[in-house]
């Protein structure tokens, strides 16, 4: 769709990358999974543990128990005002 598939292994290494990648962002293929919250911070957040019972403390404790087991999936499943609420007590 670029019109850069001829310039391959020329003057671009890598078109898909220079396309759709990041080299200065690891992050570039994240997923919004609430709001501006990402996959990749979701798992960075389950792994903290001041973060998790700062979580805790809005969301609950059944709800700390399972975000910790499977992050994105927990909240995934949450509904939207909940969803909103997990978003402020990670911003707070």
């Amino acid at each position: 769709m670029a019109g850069i598939e001829y310039q391959w292994d020329k003057t671009i290494v890598d078109p898909v990358m220079t396309v759709f990648g990041s080299l200065n962002n690891p992050e570039y293929d994240a997923v919004k999974v609430a709001g501006d919250v990402t996959d990749y911070k979701l798992k960075k957040l389950a792994s903290d543990e001041k973060e998790v019972v700062k979580i805790a403390s809005v969301m609950g404790k059944d709800f700390q128990n399972s975000f910790m087991k499977d992050p994105i999936t927990t909240v995934q499943n949450l509904k939207p005002m909940e969803k909103e609420a997990f978003c402020k007590s990670i911003n707070s």
